[in-house]
């Protein structure tokens, strides 16, 4: 499966099949209950987890 978007191309293989696309959010909750917003924020929280677990090196700009 080809990454769509930069951020997606970055995840190691084993995480891009994890994304939930709008579509499945909203079916999702057909099987499991629930609601599409719920799955989405799942999903979202699981993303950010995931980004910070990667230790980005920023510096805090300092402005005079």
């Amino acid at each position: 499966m080809p990454p769509t978007n930069g951020q997606e191309s970055r995840r190691p293989e084993s995480h891009r099949s994890a994304l939930l696309a709008p579509e499945m959010a909203v079916r999702l909750p057909k099987v499991f209950g629930g609601g599409a917003e719920s799955w989405s924020v799942q999903q979202a929280q699981y993303n950010l987890a995931h980004v910070r677990g990667d230790r980005i090196k920023l510096k805090r700009l300092e402005f005079a």
